[in-house]
């Protein structure tokens, strides 16, 4: 990645920018009607998760429980502002939550699963602690999907499939993974059956 490029990521990751891009998506998520397959207003911000497999894939195919969310740590202050004055203002226990990564909810359906990262000199970026954490590229959150017909920012499909994989598959992982696999050319990793070959089933 070049120094140009890292630049112009800081940039488009201004304190500001993030609040205004991540609080738009909770206003949308918070007065869509209870299916998450009725989200029509516009996504600004970065996806991850089952929302970015389908934002890359370019229509929803299957039920989400929840809205994985990329976002800078130094910006969280102005997060938190945002997700409040949406009513999202509590933490959502969950097993394995850490300073980097927790989910914040509403009270009642809607959840929002932060990740947290930090750019870097050589403009990487940096996710988790510093015993268990490390680098990965700016790129792999420089993927461009839709969702709802909207045009979106989201993870790069390469990494949105080795985010997948890694760990024992789950349900959701068996149906997005040869998805993506399908669409982007992505060789199937080990373990995966085609995407014509299984059913989905779970959210996430």
């Amino acid at each position: 990645m070049t120094r140009a490029a890292g630049d112009r990521l800081r940039k488009d990751h201004t304190a500001e920018a993030a609040a205004a891009a991540i609080g738009k998506t909770v206003r949308t998520l918070t007065g869509a009607a209870a299916r998450d397959s009725e989200l029509r207003a516009a996504l600004d911000g970065e996806p991850g998760g089952g929302w970015g497999v389908d934002a890359l894939l370019g229509k929803q195919t299957r039920e989400h429980s929840d809205l994985d969310v990329w976002a800078p740590a130094a910006h969280l202050e102005p997060l938190f502002v945002a997700f409040a004055e949406a009513g999202v203002d509590r933490i959502f226990p969950w097993p394995g939550d850490r300073p980097w990564n927790f989910v914040l909810h509403d009270g009642v359906r809607l959840r929002i699963d932060l990740h947290l990262y930090e750019p870097l000199a050589d403009g990487s970026l940096h996710y988790g602690s510093v015993v268990d954490g490390g680098p990965f590229p700016a790129e792999a959150l420089a993927g461009h999907g839709s969702i709802a017909g909207t045009a979106v920012r989201c993870e790069s499909a390469e990494w949105a499939v080795r985010w997948h994989t890694g760990y024992p598959a789950r349900d959701v992982d068996r149906h997005d993974v040869p998805l993506l696999c399908q669409k982007f050319a992505i060789p199937l990793p080990e373990g995966f059956v085609p995407a014509d070959e299984h059913s989905p089933s779970g959210t996430a």
